[in-house]
Parts: structure tokens; sequence; C-alpha cells
């Protein structure tokens, strides 16, 4: 009995070091193996094949008939006129061959560049534009909204906002006597 049980000495017993650095070498050597398989770029060299499996056959695939694109409605007419209520206010007219969103780009060199907001989809559109300066000239451009969603700009045209009223016919005139001046103090 005694020579079929091993020894409990013999089971606890680490093997030589010269073997267990040959088992870590042949480890890591086959990891390495196997990171450079899969990151090698497998376009760079066709798979070798073996004479048993046949090359695969080549397959034909049809291209579709392109579809027909989807045309950009284009701008009849467009018109800019000032409000008769408020001359700091102008309503641009715009009349396309086909219903679609429109928006309006205005701008001057002192205020910059303004955007209205996408209207409703329509063939005929007025469209407000606000936040205008008196007395100064804008330039616009009317957008288009694209199948894609972008605009297409192309009718350009300019207009002047009005004169305020209001403050055209004021009047200031300094009278009373001066007061003490007014002094700024931090706590």
């Amino acid at each position: 009995m005694k020579d079929i049980l091993p020894s409990p000495d013999s089971i606890f017993m680490s093997p030589p070091p010269s073997k267990i650095r040959r088992a870590l070498a042949a480890i890591i050597f086959a990891a390495l193996i196997a990171l450079l398989f899969a990151c090698s770029d497998s376009s760079a060299s066709p798979p070798i094949a073996s004479a048993a499996t046949p090359p695969p056959a080549p397959t034909f695939t049809p291209t579709p008939a392109p579809s027909p694109t989807p045309t950009v409605p284009s701008v009849i007419s467009h018109s800019a006129a000032i409000s008769e209520d408020n001359p700091l206010i102008a309503f641009v007219s715009v009349a396309l061959s086909s219903p679609a969103r429109v928006a309006v780009e205005y701008e001057n060199e002192y205020a910059g560049k303004f955007r209205t907001a996408l209207s409703e989809r329509a063939a005929e559109h007025v469209i407000p534009v606000a936040r205008l300066r008196a007395d100064t000239t804008y330039e616009y451009a009317v957008g288009v909204e694209t199948p894609d969603g972008a605009l297409a700009y192309g009718a350009r045209g300019e207009f002047v906002a009005g004169a305020v009223a209001l403050f055209a016919t004021m009047r200031s005139e300094a009278s009373g006597r001066s007061s003490q001046s007014l002094i700024l103090t931090d706590y």
C-alpha cells in the first residue's frame, strides 16, 4: 500500500526552478503569438487556404437604381416691407414653387447676423423680422429648408428700418439748478 500512495512530502514539493522558468517562457511566448495574430491587419495578407477547402465563389450584388432626389422649392418672389404699427419690425413676403419651410437671415454691419425661426410648411410666407435698429439698412437672405434639414439660401434683398417717431419729435432741455455730486463708496 505504501507504493500506491504518494508520500506527503512529494505532494507539496515544487518542481525545480528551471522547469518553472521554461513553463512561464512557453506561456508568455504563446500569449505573444496570439496577440500578434489578433492585432495583425487581416487585409494586409490574405489568409492561407488549405488544399482541402476550395476558394469561395465570387458573389454578385446588383446596385440599386438611384432614387430620384427631392428638389428644393425655388423662390418665385420675395419682398420686404416695414410694419405700419412699428418701424422696428419688417415683414419679408416669400412665394415658393412648392410648399416648404422658410427662414430669413438678416444682418447689418453694426448689429451682426440674425435668423428667424423656421416657418410652417407652406407655399406663401410672411416672415416677421424683429430686433431692428432705427434708420438702419439691413441685408436679408431667404433660406428654404432642404430634404436633409439644412437651409439653402438664394434670394437676397435689403430694407431700411424706419425712424421712431416718438424720439424724432422729442426735445430735452436742462433747467433748474445743479445738485450735489453722487459719491459711491465701498463698505
